[in-house]
């Protein structure tokens, strides 16, 4: 990551844009993108319940960018561009050495997760991979939607504030600050609320939240406090599917296959990242603002909304487990064997 934006920073001088394709787009996107999947996965390690701990890791990353947003514009408008981002790499790269001392002390050398066999695939496993497969697609349609529905608002935040007259020194705190406070907010919320109810009304409700605040700003095309209002809307539920989408993969995964599964349903994350910004902006090059893009913004979230209500829920889930170990608890017994059920750690003849 650090070596990324020591690449970017040399864009200004040599005047080429390839450096920031190269140094922040593939080198630091890549490191930034490993970095959350491991910290997500890692989140149930904490000593506390799955979902509050799942927002407070993911939270860190939007916190990060609401401290050091004034800070970078501290150090573009006293030292230039590529000052700020070259000390971004350094900040970094400092933070290489307290990273590695907390993990070295921690104790934490078992793997994240579990390994299978190449050459041989048990029955369990084999059921799994069954009763995944359409949750892991109902699960990447509801987050692309969702997110793409965010990205759209929030890539363009400092132009859809501008448009509607917001000063440019007020874009800090009116854009990229509120998106980075509410995205953190968010993301403390959907945990939380994961703990209390099941994830996949959170994920019904959620995207539901910015329909009203989209179509407003998409109505009223000179109002400040309309597009504040979308911005600050498209952040929250940004933020609650990034903690909310983790807790509902490590319900129906398990432990075990977490990895596997969030890193296949992470990349509905990197197609939105970069379909979004480029569809909003070729809707605002069309028709001179941001209306058709706000108006697709609330569509997105009404259909991740009804993708998420065809979500399997954790009572039918937990029937359907009872009623298979039945099934097997009646098979060895016909045939005279004993059943383990392992789910309860107790043994049924």
């Amino acid at each position: 990551a650090a070596c990324g934006l020591w690449t970017a920073s040399f864009a200004v001088p040599l005047r080429a844009v390839w450096p920031l394709f190269l140094g922040y787009g593939l080198m630091f996107g890549f490191a930034s993108g490993l970095g959350y999947g491991l910290s997500v996965q890692m989140s149930s390690y904490a000593p506390l319940k799955s979902g509050l701990a799942t927002g407070l890791v993911t939270s860190a990353r939007a916190f990060g960018a609401f401290i050091f947003a004034p800070l970078v514009k501290q150090a573009i408008i006293a030292h230039g561009p590529q000052f700020a981002i070259h000390q971004l790499g350094t900040y970094i790269a400092a933070s290489a050495v307290p990273i590695f001392l907390l993990f070295n002390g921690s104790g934490l050398k078992r793997p994240l997760a579990k390994r299978r066999s190449t050459s041989s695939v048990t029955l369990e496993e084999m059921e799994r991979d069954i009763k995944l497969k359409p949750l892991v697609r109902l699960l990447w349609l509801c987050m692309a939607t969702g997110l793409f529905s965010g990205l759209m608002v929030m890539a363009h935040g400092a132009t859809l504030l501008s448009s509607r007259g917001i000063s440019a020194q007020m874009l800090v705190i009116g854009g990229i600050s509120i998106v980075s406070a509410m995205t953190t907010v968010g993301r403390i919320l959907g945990g939380w609320l994961c703990d209390r109810v099941p994830p996949k009304r959170v994920l019904v409700f959620t995207p539901l939240l910015a329909v009203g605040p989209l179509i407003w700003a998409a109505m009223d095309k000179t109002s400040i406090i309309a597009g504040e209002l979308s911005l600050a809307a498209a952040g929250l539920v940004y933020g609650m599917f990034a903690s909310t989408i983790p807790v509902e993969v490590r319900r129906v995964a398990g432990a075990g296959d977490f990895a596997r599964t969030y890193g296949r349903i992470f990349t509905a994350w990197g197609l939105a990242g970069l379909a979004a910004p480029y569809l909003a902006g070729v809707f605002y090059d069309r028709y001179g603002d941001y209306t058709l893009a706000l108006i697709v913004a609330a569509v997105l979230s009404v259909t991740s909304a009804l993708l998420a209500q065809l979500l399997e829920s954790p009572r039918k889930a937990a029937r359907e487990q009872l009623a298979n170990e039945e099934s097997r608890a009646e098979t060895a017994a016909r045939l005279g064997e004993r059943f383990i059920d392992c789910t309860k750690t107790t043994e049924n003849d």
